[in-house]
């Protein structure tokens, strides 16, 4: 039987981290085959790991700055990786595959980087063409009046709350979608993911 896929989307410091692997390590707790992905990704070895580390330490690589369309177009190739070599065979197999951002955020990132939006609709029909058949099961999509541990202005949180909730707005009807409120315990948050999950 395919597996199931499981977003988890947001804006940095919503808690998607903290909640997606508390949920693999709810559902392997109870026999049921479960990983989790992030994206870009920062497995050893990957190019998710390497669009990772250009993304946030480019001076490593003696880069002063990466243009916010590339940085974008990267992302989306790292995606393409991971979804060939982990997310693909995992749902196939009969997986569970709890992914840490989506396609989303290289649309939401991207509007708050100025990227031109017809580069992002070309990047995303790229990344879509990718996952062929493959739809989540559900989407969580995480919200917080003030972020955690980010230093977000109050002005860029506020831009990306608006681009995810266009987001939700354009793909309602295509799969299940969740708002879920983290501005409260961990545990209250996680019960209403689990709510949505058995």
């Amino acid at each position: 039987m395919p597996g199931q896929l499981l977003i988890f989307e947001g804006p940095d410091g919503t808690g998607k981290t903290t909640l997606s692997h508390r949920l693999v390590e709810w559902l392997t707790s109870r026999g049921r085959r479960a990983c989790r992905v992030s994206s870009p990704g920062q497995s050893k070895g990957s190019l998710g790991e390497l669009v990772y580390n250009l993304h946030h330490y480019p001076e490593r690589y003696g880069l002063h700055g990466i243009d916010p369309t590339a940085q974008q177009l990267l992302h989306v190739a790292a995606h393409i990786d991971s979804l060939h070599n982990t997310i693909i065979p995992a749902l196939e197999s009969g997986e569970i595959v709890v992914m840490d951002r989506f396609w989303w955020s290289t649309v939401a990132y991207g509007k708050a980087a100025e990227v031109d939006s017809d580069s992002l609709r070309l990047m995303i029909d790229l990344e879509l063409h990718h996952w062929s058949n493959h739809r989540p099961t559900a989407v969580f999509l995480l919200e917080r009046a003030v972020p955690a541990g980010i230093e977000h202005s109050p002005g860029i949180h506020n831009l990306l709350g608006r681009a995810y909730a266009d987001l939700e707005e354009a793909q309602k009807g295509e799969y299940p979608i969740y708002r879920i409120s983290t501005s409260r315990s961990i545990e209250e948050s996680f019960s209403e993911i689990l709510s949505r999950v058995i």
